[in-house]
């Protein structure tokens, strides 16, 4: 807070305790601490800095939540490594932070990964012509040996193959088999390969696995895959197009048959030429229909001296016995109340 009091009234210790704000052209009070050594009050500064009037010694950058920034990039896990050869054989030559090796197996901690890629060599003396490992993963694991294990997807690098064991994989020694296998790891605490197979005498299979911090797409190549057909849909297209219906209502209820067979309706424009409603009934029949005992499968209100649209796009409404209609002047389903001669225009494009 600010002295009260003008600089002439202040005694020698309240003097000591201000610094000059040139911002506001006062003198204000500032924080002070007693030093021993000097036997004087002291401006308080960050250790090991060395205050300098009216300057601001660090500002830390905070986030719009007034949360500390830091850096955007993943972290960097160590690669981790170990040799595998027998079911009954303990994993040897591990290496990396939060790598485990036990007994046909190795594991690496993936509390903080998305996903895994994993290769191997043959660092043995002789070709690998046998070996088969499985992939796992574990919920519950807390040091890679203890919890339950589950087998997961992978995917092989080269191929839209999806694993859950490795099959068998040949190797010449010093070389790979060629491909490298993807695993999401999503919500798993651990990671492991482990021998099913044992791998050929004199054989070695040098694991390496590296952590992706990422987020990925959980199994890519589960996304791509054949589509099987389980139902037909006749579409509209033909080589000749479709065919025209036209007709000018009679003074009856204008029983029609567009299509004595199974059809489908891409348009239809029904002009109302008169002041009171009228209304179309579609049937799927491939005889006239019969007001009092047939059941429309679509109406239609026909609006007063207006045009009326109906638009099936490509794939057409389908009538799977024939395509036939009636116009009358009322809404019932069994309505036979008649329209007038050149009363209403009926324009349909069928296949």
């Amino acid at each position: 807070m600010r002295q009260g009091k003008p600089i002439t009234y202040q005694t020698p210790q309240e003097l000591q305790n201000q610094s000059f704000d040139r911002d506001y052209q006062v003198n204000v009070v500032e924080p002070v601490v007693y030093n021993p050594e000097t036997e004087s009050l002291d401006r308080m500064v960050q250790p090991g800095t060395v205050a300098k009037q009216d300057e601001i010694i660090t500002h830390l950058p905070l986030n719009d939540e007034n949360r500390l920034k830091v850096s955007t990039l993943p972290g960097m896990p160590e690669v981790c490594s170990g040799v595998l050869t027998t079911t009954a054989a303990a994993a040897t030559e591990i290496t990396g932070t939060g790598c485990v090796g036990g007994t046909a197996y190795i594991a690496v901690d993936v509390s903080r990964a998305s996903n895994v890629m994993f290769s191997l060599q043959n660092t043995g003396t002789v070709n690998m012509a046998a070996g088969q490992f499985a992939i796992e993963a574990s919920l519950d694991s807390t040091n890679g040996t203890d919890g339950t294990w589950i087998g997961i997807q992978a995917v092989r690098s080269n191929a839209n193959t999806i694993v859950t064991n490795t099959g068998t994989l040949t190797a010449n020694v010093g070389l790979g088999p060629g491909f490298g296998f993807e695993a999401s790891v999503n919500a798993n605490m651990w990671f492991r390969l482990r021998v099913t197979t044992n791998v050929t005498a004199g054989a070695a299979a040098k694991w390496t696995i590296l952590r992706g911090a990422y987020a990925t797409e959980p199994i890519p190549a589960a996304q791509s895959h054949a589509v099987t057909l389980t139902s037909t849909t006749i579409r509209m297209t033909t080589a000749s197009g479709l065919t025209r219906h036209h007709k000018k209502s009679t003074a009856d209820t204008n029983l029609t048959v567009v299509k004595a067979s199974a059809g489908q309706i891409g348009t239809a424009h029904i002009y109302n030429n008169t002041a009171a409603i009228k209304f179309i009934k579609f049937y799927t029949k491939a005889t006239a229909p019969n007001l009092a005992t047939d059941t429309p499968v679509e109406v239609y209100p026909l609006a007063p001296n207006s045009m009326t649209r109906l638009s099936f796009n490509d794939i057409g409404d389908t009538f799977a016995t024939g395509i036939s209609y009636a116009i009358t002047g009322g809404i019932a389903n069994n309505d036979t109340t008649a329209i007038g001669a050149d009363e209403v225009i009926v324009n349909i494009h069928y296949s």
